[in-house]
């Protein structure tokens, strides 16, 4: 919970965001000395934005002093709007934050990432470089930290880096994996049919297909240090997850394959699903997770099981068993989609949960 307090007047916001334990409390001008220590006790990070108060051409500061007297983080923020702080530039609000204000640079550099993280609830993932948090940082060429909050018009940075070196590269390493197989796959089938077309029109028949497609567009993406969102992210993985689960529990050995089919086979239903989920688990963002995030993850399956029945009912060739609409029926075929619907909902209940686990985990000293 987060409370806009104080900002023209002291009506006890502060107070009574604190009361509710809030992440933050923002503006705070007209913040007094009880406010300031209820924020303290209850951890309530002061959220202060130099763009709204200079739009509004206010003239009362926030008690950066109190502020500081009582421990209480301090983070500072564009505040975003078009009505009362257009403003768009993270370092011109880190310089107003020092003239206007009276930060530190130090202060001010710390109020837009770590403090900003605690405002968030995300400081256990982000806001500050420490084993375990994501590597998401901004480079600029300058010759110290003052430099953020002294210059005005600071072009942006040089490079953007999110996640780091190392998960790039084991990225790529997943999205060749992923391309390549799709590859031999595609070999493998046009070695039969002889038409691109109707190769295309094949393949694309199988939620192994367009998932591992997907997969491999996703880890494209990451490798080129392209921003994925944990939402993105995590529903890929519970997809090709899926692909896993049920090749080796309900399809293998259906098929006798070999050559390039059986190559094409081994990675697209194991190699790919595992280095992903590994990847998940061990490498990629998490933050932002919610549990009805489980409920929209499950729409992809739903989606694509529509898609296939369209389709069966079209040439009379389902893709899998337990969707073959023309042997098991409507009444069976239906169930059988809710069931595997059912499976992907809670598959994504507990990736929720793991990432706040591990959220909780992560940014604990060492030893």
């Amino acid at each position: 919970m987060r409370l806009h307090a104080e900002q023209l007047s002291n009506q006890n916001g502060a107070a009574l965001a604190a009361s509710y334990k809030a992440l933050s409390a923002d503006h705070l001008e007209h913040l007094d000395d009880a406010g300031a220590k209820a924020m303290a006790k209850a951890g309530t990070v002061a959220v202060l934005l130099p763009g709204a108060f200079y739009a509004l051409q206010e003239t009362r500061k926030p008690p950066v002093a109190v502020l500081r007297k009582h421990k209480v983080p301090i983070a500072i923020a564009t505040d975003c709007n078009p009505g009362t702080s257009p403003m768009l530039s993270p370092t011109l609000t880190m310089n107003m934050a020092c003239t206007l204000f009276g930060l530190t640079p130090e202060e001010a550099v710390a109020g837009m990432t770590i403090n900003a993280a605690r405002a968030l609830g995300l400081a256990h993932e982000v806001g500050s470089i420490a084993a375990g948090k994501a590597a998401d940082l901004c480079v600029w060429r300058i010759e110290n930290l003052s430099e953020l909050g002294y210059w005005i018009g600071l072009p942006g940075p040089e490079r953007r880096m999110f996640g780091g070196q190392m998960p790039r590269l084991l990225a790529v390493i997943i999205a060749l994996t992923a391309w390549v197989g799709l590859g031999i796959q595609f070999y493998a089938t046009f070695g039969t049919s002889g038409s691109v077309l109707e190769t295309l029109w094949i393949i694309l028949r199988f939620f192994t297909i367009t998932t591992n497609l997907i997969v491999a567009v996703t880890m494209t993406a990451v490798a080129l240090d392209r921003r994925v969102s944990s939402f993105i992210h995590a529903g890929v993985t519970l997809a090709i997850g899926l692909v896993g689960v049920v090749y080796v529990t309900l399809l293998r050995g259906l098929l006798q394959l070999e050559g390039a089919a059986l190559i094409a086979d081994t990675i697209l239903h194991y190699a790919v699903p595992i280095m992903t989920v590994l990847y998940w688990i061990a490498i990629a963002p998490k933050y932002g997770l919610r549990w009805q995030h489980s409920l929209l993850w499950s729409l992809y399956p739903l989606a694509y099981f529509a898609y296939a029945i369209v389709r069966g009912s079209i040439d009379g060739r389902y893709p899998y068993p337990f969707m073959n609409l023309a042997e098991l029926g409507p009444a069976r075929t239906a169930l059988n989609a809710v069931g595997l619907a059912i499976a992907f909902v809670i598959a994504g209940v507990l990736m929720v949960a793991f990432s706040r686990l591990a959220g909780r985990n992560r940014g604990r000293p060492l030893g």
